[in-house]
């Protein structure tokens, strides 16, 4: 359903992709560390006009959540944040 979040799923490649893609963009503009580790555990989508992503990354001993949105191949992070209470976020 259009503006409905998904059920939280395990990561698949094409969510591991994503934040293959946004790794550097998160290195240097939010979290200003350098990860070796950087894997997609879980993830949601929400779609809308193009698809919402809601990511959770373990990077390196720190666990992200990252809140993605892919509108016409526009690809970037829009927050991120390092708490448990993630999948609250965008409800």
């Amino acid at each position: 359903m259009i503006g409905k979040w998904t059920e939280i799923k395990p990561a698949t490649e094409e969510t591991q992709k994503i934040c293959d893609m946004l790794k550097s963009d998160t290195e240097k503009k939010w979290t200003k560390q350098s990860y070796e580790i950087f894997k997609a555990i879980e993830y949601r989508v929400q779609p809308v006009a193009g698809t919402n992503f809601l990511i959770k990354v373990i990077a390196h001993r720190n666990c992200l959540h990252m809140a993605v949105p892919i509108t016409q191949n526009n690809l970037h992070v829009t927050i991120i944040t390092g708490t448990e209470s993630w999948r609250m976020i965008y409800l």
